[in-house]
């Protein structure tokens, strides 16, 4: 069927509107890229684009009226002055007060793990004068303090041993050193076992909160620099989460009498809301990262999905170090281990005088001489493997709170100079 001119009039027509009507949406759909490309969930399709002006102007008022409600009602000022109140006033002290006295230093000041060491520590810990030290300050020294005890009963069975017991006895009953040898061979392996498992999970402790220290700098760092200039109420709400969190953890591992205390901390660093909340929860820490969690799924519409992600991805090694320090708190060493190793280390020790004295080869003094040193060095390695086995009771977590809370501080305050282009 031949077509007339007014059909092809027609025709063309239509195409030229189809057209413009592309070209008009075309433009639209650059228009909200450009306006929106910050926007994770771009692109959008044609029919969010072509919505009703009604519908955009509603959505628009209820972003303005949400903005209007949170308005920032902090500032940096105010966030470092909070800090400074904790760091000054709350928690002036240098030394941990909750680290029992007989492990915060000797009374010659000497190096102690209990607290964060400086270059003059480490000198003095590596100077061959050491040796020297030690012997100067043993009557003093920690070990002995937590030994005595143990090595006033030792003293006492040696000293009835080899005056009473042993003239009495020896036509009846003779112990041999050579069996003994054995028991003291089997006695030392376990004792040396269960120091390396104590020095393990001390490393594992040490290895957590460093996680802890090195994730709070770093969530600080990205919040100082991705959403400070976005929002900067949220942003200040989350670096005040992120300043209490180690302080948080200390005591949530250790469950002291501080931590009921620390709600002065709470009420310090976070508004009443907040601090009602990171208080009646069964476990602070988790309260505070559960708080972040929620301060980043509301700003997913002003953050790019590359940085929501990091921010994610801290906050989620902030849980796994929760995770890593509750199960070194709650699995201990196997008891059986520690009983089998004491018990077989008590019946040496119990033996060790009778077998010495027995022997004819050595003069009382010199068998209670023997008797101690050897019941102190099993004794002590012992003591050692029960101190390390409950790393967060001696870990300096006060000092390393402290320096968390600077770190979050400087991220914000000490702000870097701005970036400029180089023009020749």
């Amino acid at each position: 069927m031949a077509k007339t001119p007014r059909m092809r009039a027609i025709g063309v027509l239509f195409c030229t509107v189809g057209c413009l009507e592309t070209d008009a949406l075309s433009l639209r759909i650059v228009r909200y890229r450009d306006e929106h490309s910050a926007n994770p969930h771009w692109p959008v399709t044609p029919r969010q684009i072509a919505m009703p002006a009604a519908a955009t102007r509603e959505r628009h008022n209820r972003t303005a009226t949400n903005q209007r409600r949170n308005t920032p009602s902090d500032s940096i000022e105010e966030f470092q002055k909070d800090v400074s109140t904790v760091l000054q006033d709350l928690r002036g002290s240098v030394a941990d007060p909750m680290i029992p006295a007989l492990f915060r230093r000797d009374d010659n000041g000497g190096p102690s793990f209990s607290k964060t060491w400086t270059l003059s520590d480490w000198e003095r810990h590596s100077s061959r004068r050491r040796y020297l030290d030690y012997l100067w300050t043993f009557r003093r020294s920690r070990m002995l303090r937590s030994l005595l005890p143990q090595l006033t009963v030792l003293a006492s069975w040696s000293l009835l041993t080899v005056m009473w017991l042993v003239p009495s006895i020896t036509s009846r009953l003779h112990i041999p050193l050579a069996p003994l040898s054995i028991v003291f061979t089997f006695v030392a392996a376990l004792l040396t076992l269960r120091s390396n498992q104590g020095l393990d999970r001390l490393a594992q402790g040490r290895a957590a909160m460093r996680m802890a220290l090195w994730n709070t700098r770093h969530l600080a760092q990205l919040l100082a620099s991705s959403v400070y200039f976005r929002n900067p109420y949220l942003a200040l709400k989350a670096l005040r989460h992120v300043a209490i969190f180690v302080w948080m953890l200390k005591n949530f591992m250790r469950e002291d009498e501080m931590n009921i205390s620390d709600i002065d901390i709470l009420n310090a660093m976070l508004d009443p809301k907040d601090a009602a909340f990171v208080s009646r929860h069964r476990k602070r820490p988790v309260a505070v990262v559960t708080r972040l969690l929620q301060i980043i799924a509301h700003l997913s519409d002003q953050l790019p999905i590359a940085e929501q992600l990091k921010l994610k991805h801290a906050i989620q090694r902030l849980n796994e170090c929760i995770t890593t320090c509750e199960r070194i708190r709650a699995s201990p060493i196997p008891p059986l281990y520690t009983a089998h190793t004491d018990l077989l280390l008590t019946c040496y020790l119990f033996l060790l005088p009778l077998a010495l004295q027995g022997s004819g080869m050595l003069h009382p003094v010199v068998t209670f001489i023997t008797t101690m040193v050897v019941g102190y060095a099993m004794l002590g390695l012992d003591e050692i493997s029960h101190i390390l086995e409950q790393p967060f009771k001696l870990i300096p977590l006060y000092q390393q709170a402290k320096h968390s809370m600077m770190d979050v501080a400087d991220a914000i305050v000490e702000e870097p100079p701005a970036l400029t282009a180089l023009t020749e």
